[in-house]
């Protein structure tokens, strides 16, 4: 019995020892990440300032570079630090800043957009962040409010029972499941807009084919003519070979 008892705490301290060695290897490609999101980050400040401000390029990066530093901290307490506090937040409010100018301070230049919801996904992913933040710095209000923010957001960009009536309508005029849902979803669920979207979608789809054909028929000609070409001029090539 003695023996056995040896035998399970060595392979409990074996069972402690992988476990060690695994958040070794993750904290390691933590940081390689950080680190990584960090020398991005200094590489888009080199660029103008209007070209950061016409994609949202710099603030998924920004994104990016907090949800990194959040997930190291779960690994080793880093964001205890009030300097790595400060810089998260200063990533975000530069997130913010960003998103703010690309989409408008009330998202109206997001209803010009054909992909509305994955556009204002962003700002869910802002708003969780932010969340994350107030959290670890103890500021449970402000996180709960962030939190809150982010998953009435989110509840309008996901479909539900109450949306099974538009997909209905969609499905009726001939459009596909996946379509319709996939077209709702990119037109924060606005039915018209969805409609739209499917009909352009298509349309493209339809031209870039039609042009396909075209230049597939124009190549044969070409080819046809080429060889025809090669036909004509064939005989007179052999013809010093055959000289009576």
């Amino acid at each position: 019995d003695g023996g056995g008892g040896d035998g399970g705490g060595d392979g409990g301290g074996g069972g402690g020892s992988v476990e060690e060695l695994e958040d070794a290897k993750i904290n390691a490609q933590l940081d390689d990440v950080v680190h990584l999101f960090s020398e991005a980050e200094r590489a888009m400040k080199l660029c103008d300032q209007r070209w950061l401000e016409i994609s949202d390029n710099y603030a998924l990066l920004l994104l990016d570079a907090v949800w990194a530093t959040l997930l190291k901290h779960a690994a080793d307490r880093n964001l205890d630090k009030i300097a790595s506090q400060r810089e998260a937040a200063d990533r975000l409010a530069e997130a913010r800043k960003l998103l703010r100018t690309l989409h408008g301070a009330d998202w109206q230049r997001l209803g010009q957009r054909d992909d509305t919801g994955p556009q204002q996904a962003v700002w869910v992913r802002l708003f969780v962040l932010q969340g994350a933040l107030a959290f670890h710095r103890g500021e449970i209000d402000d996180a709960r409010s962030h939190f809150e923010r982010a998953e009435k957001l989110r509840q309008k960009l996901v479909l539900g029972p109450e949306d099974d009536g538009k997909i209905a309508q969609l499905l009726s005029m001939g459009f596909g499941s996946h379509e319709s849902r996939a077209a709702l979803l990119a037109c924060a669920k606005d039915q018209n807009r969805a409609v739209a979207r499917v009909l352009k979608r298509r349309a493209d789809r339809q031209a870039a084919l039609d042009a396909k054909r075209q230049q597939d028929k124009l190549r044969k000609e070409v080819r046809a003519r080429e060889r025809v070409q090669v036909r004509s001029v064939y005989p007179f090539l052999l013809r010093p070979f055959f000289r009576p």
